[in-house]
């Protein structure tokens, strides 16, 4: 439960089977929506992708280096969200209508999100990319700076990676694929060089 009121995950058990009648694998972990950003600052002709690094119980990793992320409110305003944890993870302030949604731009309303493992939960993510240049004094700023919400226990410290190398700096399936997405939209020319 998340609060008085509202449902966090389910987990339950199943009877289901195929257009076949054959039974399928009937263990569903429902979380439902989530937000992950690509935040990619340009500096002196370089880009970097800020990552947020904290303890992961989950993997047993301390300081696990992922993109800023964060679960859906209820109201299922994407863009909303994804500003807000911006700024509770990383103390960057911006407007929802500054960020590029990376899912949008490659599938249309196809697809919700990203699907984590469609064979077994209904978790999605929602991929944007925010791009902004800044000072190599604002850039150096940022690295090291503790950051997150306090109010949600979260101990988060930035770190900046050149962005070429953001494929080899982590396993975080959200960095991943919003690279993937991102490259591949850049390549596809559905992105500027701005974005």
């Amino acid at each position: 439960m998340f609060g008085p009121h509202n449902v966090g995950f389910i987990k339950f058990k199943c009877q289901a089977l195929d257009r076949d009648g054959d039974a399928l694998p009937a263990s569903i972990f429902m979380r439902g929506g989530a937000v992950a950003i690509l935040v990619i600052l340009k500096c002196n002709g370089k880009d970097y992708a800020l990552l947020v690094r904290q303890t992961s119980l989950a993997t047993g990793e301390p300081l696990f280096p992922a993109i800023p992320a964060g679960m859906l409110d209820g109201e299922g305003y994407f863009a909303g969200v994804a500003a807000k944890e911006i700024k509770e993870e990383t103390g960057l302030v911006i407007d929802a209508s500054e960020l590029t949604d990376l899912i949008e731009l490659t599938y249309g309303d196809r697809y919700e999100g990203m699907y984590v493992s469609v064979g077994g939960t209904d978790e999605f993510i929602r991929l944007y990319s925010y791009t902004k240049t800044i000072t190599e004094e604002e850039l150096n700023g940022l690295e090291g700076k503790l950051t997150g919400a306090k109010e949600e226990n979260e101990k988060i410290v930035l770190t900046l990676v050149p962005l070429e190398d953001l494929w080899r700096t982590t396993s975080d399936s959200k960095a991943l694929s919003a690279i993937a997405l991102y490259e591949g939209l850049k390549k596809s020319g559905k992105l500027s060089e701005k974005e």
